[in-house]
């Protein structure tokens, strides 16, 4: 595929994703606003703060750039951390809705927290302190395979959470105990993280091969396919204004 007609379907997908996931962001706000509750909080935050505002800061900040010369530092520091702080309100999100009062949930997510914090530190160092002429991906080095395994992890946790909810409501709706617009939902919701799962294992691809995911072909065109994945799943689930989980029932 010619690197123009790559970055133009990488370009459509990511429109896509970011589309689905604000619409859903701002509904769970405006949820979030009627009934004080936590969960739609979370959600909003996270799908606002990572996708709506990190991945474009982040394609803006020159993150892809050929040096560290031709990137903003500081912006770039920014959207990074933008995407740590939507992953772990994602991780808060899960741990209230699948994990409330459960010792684990609460070590998960405290865990998610601490490697976030420590990947922002040491990608922003080491893009404060290379070479101008070393590139950002190559100067921030390891501390990406951190974000990409934490958020890989998280969302991870995502899917098999919600399948296996989603398996439950599936026994409970033949027994005509559960709607089938939840089941559906559910279900969609962990294609949702999955579709994200998959988007960040392409990511990582990239990161292991040295190579910018969004000019290297193949994470590229992965990278398209579930970040529309991704957008279309989000917002089929949670487009409504009611449809943002509250918790799952006690274990």
């Amino acid at each position: 595929m010619e690197p123009s007609s790559l970055a133009a379907a990488v370009s459509i997908a990511s429109a896509c994703r970011l589309a689905g996931l604000t619409w859903v962001g701002v509904r769970a706000l405006r949820l979030a606003h009627r009934t004080r509750s936590a969960p739609e909080l979370l959600l909003g935050v996270s799908f606002l703060t990572f996708s709506t505002l990190g991945v474009p800061l982040l394609a803006l900040s020159g993150y892809g750039a050929a040096r560290v010369a031709d990137a903003n530092v500081a912006l770039l520091s920014l959207a990074l951390g933008l995407l740590d702080f939507g992953t772990v309100c994602f991780a808060a999100f899960l741990a209230r809705v699948f994990r409330p009062g459960s010792r684990l949930g609460a070590v998960a997510l405290g865990a998610t927290a601490l490697a976030l914090a420590s990947h922002l530190v040491l990608a922003t160092h080491g893009v404060a302190t290379a070479s101008p002429d070393l590139s950002p991906i190559a100067a921030i080095g390891s501390a990406e395979l951190i974000l990409s395994s934490v958020m890989s992890a998280t969302f991870a946790w995502g899917a098999a959470e919600s399948f296996s909810y989603w398996r439950r409501l599936r026994l409970q709706h033949a027994l005509g105990l559960a709607d089938a617009v939840a089941v559906r939902r559910m279900l969609l919701f962990a294609l949702g993280c999955t579709s994200q799962l998959a988007m960040m294992g392409f990511t990582l691809l990239a990161s292991l091969r040295g190579t910018n995911p969004l000019a290297d072909p193949l994470p590229a065109l992965g990278i398209a396919f579930t970040s529309l994945g991704m957008g279309v799943a989000f917002a089929l689930a949670l487009g409504s204004p009611s449809a943002a989980p509250k918790a799952a029932p006690a274990r």
